[in-house]
């Protein structure tokens, strides 16, 4: 640490209390350096003093302190060491701090005219583990797509009197953050929505969903481009099999309802399930919206006239029953196929968490208990994610499905609200857009879907702004090879490829690409680089 600071011109070092006291005193006494030690509370007794220590009170001759603390997220601590230095004259110009956390800290000390000194980064410490063995790539790339989504940490300040040197006012904030390993649920959860705005890339949240059926869904929906599931709400047999026909080549999922289905019989799912097959979609029975005991769901959704476990792909539930309605459900899926092993289940769950129609009566706590469920280690094999109004999980292997879409922004005058594909995507972060009579009632059903599936996935492009994109088209032996780099922060955190190219970082602002470890591309820089495209 002291060779970070070693060139620097200072008086002092003061420890953060209390984790850093060691540290500082290290410093201090290793290197001859004055030290000042700040109290969290002043005492009611002896020198009565926040900050102990000899130096310099004149304030035409300023000791300068170099504030030593061993690691940072939002530079919290360090600010209010700051200010209970300035208060008796100290100046501080430089912090230094062993692990940066890349979490905001930097960005907020600057906003006090504070220069960050880390010895080292959690990127830094993240590639020694992988490249030793240490950490397994999905745990890594967990990290980096936590770190991706947290960026912005803000100040939480206890006392509300401190000035900025660079701004009016220093206000106290609350944050709360999801940990990337346990995916606690925050306590605002309106708040939280705006971060979780944020988009991971299909590519890369692919590579980290454990549901066989999950990741199926995702491949089909980079396969065919679309963010599209239709809804089905029809009444005949013959107006399901001819819907699913024309609608097919434009979705990744089709939204049945098989209890208004007036002439239901088990050909007609045969028949279904071929289309599915033919087209490369999936099923979602949804409107069975399972809400009952562990036992009784678990029989609704393996037995009866339906046998629903033996065609739909996906299904929903509520969770107003509690985890044991996860459960039920849970067994009849892996009962079905006969198997015993959670990683070998071939079904999928949605959990409703949110509802389109005007005056429901699903509350925000309501839908934390229902984001707290779906992230449980227990149920990450069996849940996908949530029925939703918008992105109530920063979760990426959780999928968000919206109903009441339309091109037309309106409602209908039994309470059901429609948004936008554009905003849902873009503004509420859902992955997968639900829509209906959009379709199922417009006088060309195939035309209707497939102008939903271009502008669900222009919407899913655009989303992807919060990311610097590196696009680079390559045509070899008469082939189109895309690889997508997406960088965070100055260093490549996400991408996607396709063997056998891959690329490699020269320093913070230049890529090469590599065909067989030969360079086929001159070196590119990373500036203005979104949506670059280049062909062989």
């Amino acid at each position: 640490m002291w060779t970070k600071i070693k060139t620097l011109k200072f008086d002092l070092v003061c420890g953060v209390p209390y984790t850093a006291l060691p540290v500082a005193t290290c410093i201090s006494t290793n290197y001859d350096v004055p030290m000042v030690m700040r109290r969290k509370e002043e005492k009611t007794y002896g020198t009565r003093k926040c900050i102990e220590g000899a130096f310099n009170q004149n304030k035409n001759h300023q000791d300068h302190c170099i504030i030593i603390e061993d690691l940072i997220t939002s530079g919290t601590s360090i600010v209010e060491t700051y200010e209970a230095l300035s208060s008796v004259g100290i100046a501080v110009k430089d912090a230094l701090v062993l692990i940066d956390r890349e979490q905001g800290g930097e960005k907020n000390l600057s906003k006090y005219n504070i220069k960050l000194h880390s010895v080292t980064t959690i990127t830094d410490i993240l590639q020694i583990l992988s490249r030793s063995k240490q950490l397994t790539e999905q745990l890594v790339t967990k990290v980096e797509i936590f770190l991706r989504e947290n960026q912005s940490v803000p100040l939480n300040l206890q006392s509300n009197t401190a000035t900025a040197t660079t701004a009016t006012t220093a206000t106290t904030a609350t944050t709360t953050a999801t940990c990337a390993s346990s995916g606690n649920v925050v306590s605002n959860l309106e708040d939280e929505k705006k971060n979780h705005t944020k988009r991971i890339p299909f590519e890369k949240r692919l590579e980290l969903i454990p549901n066989k059926v999950g990741k199926r869904l995702v491949q089909i929906m980079l396969q065919k481009k679309t963010c599209l599931c239709v809804a089905a709400d029809v009444t005949t047999c013959s107006q399901l099999l001819q819907l699913a026909d024309h609608v097919g080549p434009f979705i990744c999922l089709l939204k049945t309802h098989v209890d208004i289905l007036t002439d239901f019989d088990k050909q007609s799912l045969v028949q279904l399930k071929a289309l599915a097959d033919k087209h490369n979609f999936l099923i979602f029975e949804v409107d069975r919206k399972f809400a009952d005991i562990g036992n009784t769901v678990k029989q609704q959704f393996s037995g009866g006239v339906y046998n629903i476990v033996s065609w739909a792909d996906i299904i929903n539930c509520h969770t107003l029953p509690g985890p044991g309605i996860i459960d039920g459900l849970k067994e009849a899926a892996i009962e079905y196929h006969g198997k015993k092993k959670e990683n070998e289940i071939y079904h999928g769950l949605l959990l409703l968490a949110e509802m389109s129609s005007e005056g429901n009566l699903i509350t925000p706590d309501y839908t934390r208990h229902s984001v707290a469920l779906a992230e449980h280690e227990k149920y990450k094999e069996f849940v996908i994610g949530f029925i939703s109004m918008g992105k109530v999980s920063s979760n990426p292997t959780l999928l968000h499905m919206t109903p009441g879409v339309s091109i037309q922004n309106k409602g209908d005058n039994l309470g059901q609200q429609y948004l936008t594909p554009e905003h849902v995507i873009c503004e509420k972060g859902t992955d997968v857009i639900i829509v209906g009579r959009g379709i199922y009632q417009s006088k060309d059903p195939a035309k209707s879907a497939k102008e939903y599936q271009d502008k669900s996935w222009e919407a899913y492009l655009k989303s992807l702004n919060n990311f610097d994109t590196f696009n680079l088209k390559i045509l070899e032996r008469g082939e189109m090879y895309t690889m997508f780099l997406f960088f965070a922060t100055g260093r490549p955190v996400h991408y996607y490829r396709r063997l056998p190219f891959f690329y490699s970082v020269g320093d913070t602002n230049t890529i090469q690409i590599y065909h067989n470890s030969t360079l086929i591309q001159k070196t590119y820089s990373k500036m203005n680089c979104s949506n670059y495209r280049h062909t062989k």
